[in-house]
C-alpha cells in the first residue's frame, strides 16, 4: 500500500518542517509506504532546503499558477494507489489517518474515507468540526469542503479530473462535487485527519475582513465558471446561481464591486438569494458530508 501525499507550497519555511514531521509521525509503524510530492510555487526562503532534507519527499514542480495548480501538479505526479492532500502550513493527525488507512485495508472497494478537522492557531486550542450528513452537491457548494480531511483512492481522483484553476479559491467546492459522484463507496471515521492552521498568512483562515472578501469573490468566480460549463448538471447550475446571488449580495453590502471578476454575470433572482441564504444557514460551520 503506497500513499501519495500532495503538498502545494510557496515560501512556507515557517511551517513546512512541522507538516513533514506530522506525516512521519502519522505513518510511522503503520506498514504503509508513502511519498510526499511537493509542488513549489517559486519559494525564495528555506522551503526547498527543508524538503530536500526529507527522505520521502521530492519536489515535482518549481513553479505554478497558484494553490490549485500546485495541487494538480502534485496529484498528477502521484504513483500510489491512494492520495491525500496536505497544505504545507497544516498537520496530519495520526489517530484519524491510521483509522482511515485501516478501513481501506478492511474494505478494498472503498473509494474515499473522510474524517474530522481540527481548526485553530495551535493544536492545544483547536476546535473539532465533523462531516455533516452524506456528501452531496449542496454540501460541497455551501459546507466546508475539507478536501484535506479525506483520503481518496487514486483511480477516483483520476476519474474526477483536475481542479479548475481558473475558478478561484473556491474551486475545491466544485471538485468535491465531482468526487462525490465518482466516489460511490464512501466511509467516515470518527477521528480528526488533519489540523487546519489559522494564521495571518492564510488565504481563507486569516480571520479578517479581507479574507471574507477573498472567499466571496472566489464563490462568485466559481459560480460563473460552473454556469459557463455546458457539462455542469442542472443541480450544480442551480446551486451556482444561489451561491453567486448570495456572494454578490454580501459584497454589495460592504460597498464592493465584482467588476474585476472574469466570466459572464449570471442572471439571478430573489429566489436564488433566498435559497443561498437557506443553504448557508443549513451548512454553516459544517463539513460537506462524507
Amino acid at each position: 500500500m503506497l500513499l501519495s501525499i500532495a503538498m502545494p507550497t510557496r515560501n512556507s519555511a515557517r511551517y513546512i518542517r512541522d507538516a513533514l514531521q506530522s506525516i512521519r509521525q502519522a505513518l510511522a509503524g503503520t506498514g504503509v509506504a508513502w511519498e510526499t510530492l511537493i509542488a513549489d510555487g517559486g519559494s525564495t526562503d528555506e522551503t526547498r532546503e527543508f524538503v530536500e532534507a526529507e527522505p520521502n519527499a521530492r519536489i515535482v514542480s518549481w513553479s505554478d499558477a497558484g494553490l490549485y495548480d500546485g495541487m494538480n501538479r502534485a496529484i498528477s505526479a502521484a504513483t500510489g494507489g491512494f492520495v491525500l492532500i496536505l497544505n504545507s502550513d497544516d498537520l496530519l493527525i495520526d489517530v484519524g489517518i491510521r483509522a482511515a488507512l485501516d478501513h481501506f485495508r478492511r474494505t478494498p472497494d472503498c473509494d474515499m474515507v473522510s474524517g474530522d478537522v481540527l481548526v485553530g492557531q495551535d493544536l492545544g486550542g483547536a476546535t473539532k468540526t465533523s462531516p455533516f450528513r452524506s456528501l452531496s452537491a449542496d454540501g460541497a457548494m455551501f459546507g466546508i469542503p475539507a478536501i484535506n480531511a479525506r483520503i481518496y483512492r487514486r483511480d477516483v481522483v483520476v476519474k474526477a479530473g483536475p481542479i479548475w484553476i481558473d475558478a478561484g479559491l473556491a474551486a475545491d467546492r466544485e471538485w468535491l462535487a465531482r468526487l462525490s459522484a465518482s466516489a460511490v463507496q464512501r466511509h467516515r471515521v470518527d477521528a480528526p485527519l488533519y489540523f487546519y492552521r489559522q494564521h495571518e498568512g492564510s488565504k481563507t483562515l486569516a480571520n479578517d475582513a479581507e479574507a471574507s472578501e477573498r472567499i466571496w469573490r472566489a464563490e462568485c468566480q466559481l459560480a460563473r465558471r460552473i454556469l459557463a460549463d455546458p457539462k455542469a448538471s442542472p443541480t450544480l447550475r442551480s446551486l451556482a446561481r444561489s451561491a453567486h446571488a448570495l456572494a454578490t449580495f454580501k459584497l454589495r453590502v460592504r460597498g464592493l464591486s465584482t467588476s474585476d471578476l472574469s466570466g459572464a454575470v449570471p442572471e439571478t433572482s430573489l429566489a436564488d438569494l433566498a435559497r443561498g441564504i437557506g443553504l448557508t444557514l443549513r451548512w454553516r460551520g459544517k463539513i460537506a458530508g462524507s
